[in-house]
């Protein structure tokens, strides 16, 4: 159901937005959902490169896919916080709102709820 979601989500912002010049093409060099489970930070990891780099779509699929693979991981407040960022970036503020509430709610006392409430009284 989240997967789905999201991935309706993607799509819709995708067509919004253009994605950056730097970023793989989507038949380019995404790794398809191949993932380094070595440790935590490895999909984690690259999902920070990915925002970095502004590739805030591919960035998300990484994000949910720690999520998924570490539903209780030290970085899974930071990762619902961060797709709500993709999705701001790319121009979808209901899909981001959904996020940052997620963070709110499930992960308080978090520096990333903290963050995502700050976002949530400035979008409404």
């Amino acid at each position: 159901a989240t997967e789905t979601r999201l991935t309706a989500a993607i799509q819709a912002a995708a067509e919004r937005a253009p994605a950056p010049s730097n970023a793989p093409s989507a038949a380019g060099s995404f790794s398809g959902g191949k993932v380094d489970s070595k440790k935590d930070g490895g999909i984690y990891g690259e999902a920070e490169s990915l925002f970095a780099s502004k590739d805030f779509k591919h960035a998300i699929v990484k994000y949910q896919a720690y999520r998924d693979k570490n539903p209780k991981g030290n970085k899974i407040a930071d990762s619902t916080y961060k797709i709500g960022l993709c999705f701001s970036e790319l121009g979808s503020k209901k899909d981001a709102k959904e996020f940052y509430q997620e963070t709110v709610d499930s992960y308080p006392g978090t520096a990333a709820a903290k963050k995502a409430k700050s976002r949530l009284d400035r979008i409404k």
